[in-house]
C-alpha cells in the first residue's frame, strides 16, 4: 500500500487534491485518486519506480520514487497559490536541473530581500520542494512580479514544460523576471526564447568583467557600469528579437547581457526583464540596484512614446519633436519632460518639452547649418513623481544639404474686373517645407506672401493663389515677380509672369488679344476680365456675312462665342475700363 496526506505550508490537510500515478519509465497512467480530506491511498502496486503528480488550487507538485511493495507513507506539501498575501513577488527557484556550475546554484534570498525592502510580500516556491508552479500559480491575482531564477542550474532548469507555462503567462499579460545562465543554450532560438524572452542564443559563455548599460531604461537606472564581483561560469551571450531591447551589453563584446520586453504600447500589457547571467555574481550595490530598478518596472505600468514628424531632415531645418506619457492607458499630464538628442559627433542637446495637458509634451528645434549628417538618437525622459523615470527612445537623420531646385507649375489663370489671379503650385527637389511664397511688381520695393490654397504653408509642394489688381496700373507691360523660401533659409531664383494692360475708352472699341490665353477664352470671359462696364461683344460671322453679338446677363450659353488671337472684336462699354491679359 502506498499511502500519505497532501498538505499545505502549515501542515494542514488540503482537500480534493488530485493524485495521478504514473510508471517512471514508459509514462503510462497507473492510478488516480482524490484525497476528499486530504488523506490517499494506493492498493495493489507491483514493485517498482513510479511518478507521483499532485495538483490542488492551483499548486502542483511531482515525484519520483522507488516502491518496495510495502506498505509505504509519502505525504506531499503543495504551496497553495490561496496563500499568496497581496502585493507577493513570486520568486520560482528553478533548481529541479541535472547539474549547476559555480558556487550554489541559486540564490533567492538576495532578490528577495531586495523587494521585501521595496514593500513586497514574497514566495520563495522551490521548484524540487514543491514541483513546478501551475499557470494559474502564476496568474494568481495576488502575484505582482514573478521571477524565474535560475541561477547557475544548467541542463534544462527551464524545461519544456516549464517553457510553455511562461509563454502562455507571458502572452496573458504577465509580469516576469527571467534569470540566469545557459538558459539561452538549451533554448537557443526556440518559440519559448522568441516569444519568452526576447532574445536568440549567441554564445554560451560572452567571458566579461562587467555588463554596461546601452540604453536609457528604467531597468538600469543610475547605473553606469554593472560590474561582476566574480566572472559568472558561463553566461550566455544573446541578441533581442520579437520586440526585445537591450538594456545592457557584455564589456568589450557585442553580445546582449540584458534584454527588455515591454508589450505595454502595444496592449498586450507583458512585461519581461531577461538577465542572460546570474545576478548574484554582481557587486552586491549595483545587484541591489539592478534588482530595484527591475521589479519597480515590472510592478508599473508607466511608458512614454517618442515621435518626431519626418523621419529625416536637412540643416537649418526645423523639427517637432512629441511625447505622450501613460500609465497603463491612461496619459498622464502635469510632469516634467526633457528630451536629449545625441549627435553623431557625441554631443547631446537638451530640450524641455512643453505640456500640452492631455499627456502630450512638445516642442520644436532648429537644426543648425553646420549639424553633421548621419543618425540621431532622441530619447524622451519623463520624470515622475516617486517612480521610475519613463523613457521612450527613437532616432531620425539628418541628409547633406543638396543643391536646391524649384519648380513653379501655373494651375490656373483668371482676370475678373481687371484683377489677375494666377494659381501656381511650388516645389523642390529637397522635400524640403516651403515657408511662404513672395511677390512684387515691376521689381518693386514693396511686396506680397501669395495665400497658400489650403490656408498654411506647411509642406513641400505648394500651391498658392498671386493676386494683382491691374485696375489701377498705366497702360503697358508689366512684370510680375515669385519667388520662394524655405524653412532651410534658402529661397529660389525669380520667376516672372506678364502682364499686358490696355485703356479702353466708353462707348465702342475694337480689341484684338495679344497673348495667348492660358485656357480658352470665350465673349463671357472677356465680359467678366473687362467688368460691368462691358455692355456687348460683337464678332464678324464671315460665313453668314453678319455680325453676331453676346450680351452679359442676356444671351444664353448658344451665343457664347470663342474670343481668339488674330481676330477683332467690337465691345460697348458704358465707361471707361481696362483689358488686363497675362502672359504666364
Amino acid at each position: 500500500m502506498l499511502r500519505g496526506w497532501v498538505l499545505d505550508l502549515n501542515g494542514n490537510p488540503v482537500r480534493n487534491a488530485t493524485l495521478k500515478l504514473y510508471d517512471y519509465y514508459s509514462g503510462s497512467p497507473v492510478a488516480e485518486a482524490v484525497a476528499s480530506d486530504g488523506y490517499y491511498e494506493f492498493t495493489g502496486l507491483s514493485y517498482g519506480t513510479y511518478t507521483l503528480n499532485v495538483t490542488a488550487s492551483g499548486a502542483s507538485r511531482t515525484l519520483n520514487f522507488y516502491y518496495p511493495h510495502c506498505v509505504m507513507t509519502i505525504n506531499v506539501t503543495l504551496p497553495l497559490a490561496a496563500q499568496f498575501e497581496p502585493n507577493t513577488v513570486l520568486i520560482v527557484v528553478d533548481d529541479d536541473a541535472s547539474y549547476y556550475a559555480g558556487e550554489g546554484g541559486a540564490w533567492p534570498g538576495e532578490i528577495a530581500v531586495v523587494a521585501q525592502a521595496l514593500g513586497f510580500n514574497v514566495f520563495v516556491w522551490n521548484e524540487s520542494l514543491y514541483g513546478r508552479p501551475t499557470l494559474d500559480a502564476l496568474l494568481n491575482e495576488n502575484v505582482s512580479v514573478v521571477v524565474w531564477h535560475a541561477g547557475t542550474f544548467w541542463h534544462y532548469a527551464v524545461d519544456d514544460v516549464d517553457a510553455n507555462i511562461l509563454i502562455e503567462f507571458v502572452e496573458r499579460g504577465g509580469r516576469l523576471l527571467l534569470e540566469g545562465e545557459d538558459i539561452a543554450y538549451d533554448h537557443r532560438n526556440d518559440t519559448f526564447m522568441r516569444r519568452v524572452a526576447h532574445a536568440v542564443y549567441a554564445v554560451d559563455d560572452a567571458s566579461a568583467p562587467s555588463a554596461t548599460p546601452t540604453a536609457p531604461h528604467p531597468v538600469v537606472h543610475l547605473l553606469e557600469n554593472i560590474p561582476f564581483a566574480t566572472r559568472p561560469p558561463f553566461p550566455d551571450g544573446v541578441t533581442p528579437v520579437e520586440g526585445g531591447v537591450e538594456a545592457a551589453r557584455y564589456a568589450n563584446t557585442n553580445y546582449t547581457a540584458i534584454v527588455v520586453y515591454d508589450g505595454l504600447p502595444a496592449g498586450s500589457g507583458a512585461r519581461v526583464v531577461y538577465v542572460a547571467f546570474p545576478l548574484h555574481y554582481v557587486s552586491e550595490a549595483e545587484r541591489r540596484q539592478l534588482i530595484n530598478n527591475t521589479l519597480r518596472w515590472l510592478a508599473t505600468s508607466y511608458y512614454a512614446i517618442a515621435s518626431t514628424e519626418r523621419p529625416a531632415y536637412l540643416p537649418n531645418s526645423t523639427m517637432t519633436i512629441a511625447a505622450i506619457v501613460y500609465n497603463g492607458t491612461e496619459p498622464l499630464a502635469g510632469l516634467s519632460v526633457t528630451a536629449r538628442i545625441y549627435c553623431p559627433d557625441g554631443s547631446v542637446i537638451m530640450i524641455p518639452l512643453s505640456d500640452l495637458g492631455n499627456g502630450t509634451y512638445r516642442s520644436t528645434y532648429r537644426i543648425p547649418g553646420s549639424a553633421p549628417e548621419g543618425e540621431y538618437r532622441l530619447v524622451v525622459l519623463a520624470s515622475i513623481p516617486g517612480e521610475l523615470p519613463a523613457y521612450a527612445e527613437t532616432t531620425f537623420s539628418v541628409l547633406p544639404l543638396p543643391a536646391l531646385s524649384f519648380n513653379f507649375e501655373v494651375e490656373d489663370v483668371t482676370v475678373e474686373s481687371g484683377v489677375a489671379k494666377i494659381v501656381v503650385t511650388v516645389s523642390n527637389n529637397a522635400s524640403t517645407v516651403i515657408t511662404s511664397v513672395e511677390y512684387c511688381l515691376d521689381w518693386s520695393g514693396e511686396g506680397y506672401v501669395a495665400e497658400p490654397e489650403d490656408g498654411a504653408y506647411d509642406e513641400a509642394n505648394e500651391t498658392v493663389i498671386i493676386v494683382v489688381n491691374a485696375s489701377a496700373l498705366q497702360a503697358g507691360e508689366h512684370t510680375i515677380c515669385v519667388r520662394a523660401l524655405t524653412e532651410l533659409g534658402v529661397s529660389s531664383g525669380w520667376v516672372t509672369y506678364g502682364l499686358v494692360v490696355r485703356d479702353l475708352m466708353e462707348r465702342y472699341n475694337l480689341v484684338a488679344l495679344t497673348v495667348k490665353p492660358f485656357k480658352p477664352m470665350t465673349a463671357s470671359d472677356l465680359a467678366r476680365a473687362i467688368g460691368a462696364a462691358l455692355q456687348a461683344v460683337w464678332r464678324w460671322n464671315v460665313g453668314a456675312q453678319e455680325f453676331e453679338g453676346y450680351v452679359p446677363g442676356v444671351s444664353g450659353p448658344e451665343d457664347d462665342f470663342p474670343i481668339e488671337v488674330g481676330y477683332g472684336y467690337f465691345i460697348y462699354l458704358a465707361e471707361p475700363a481696362k483689358l488686363v491679359e497675362v502672359r504666364a
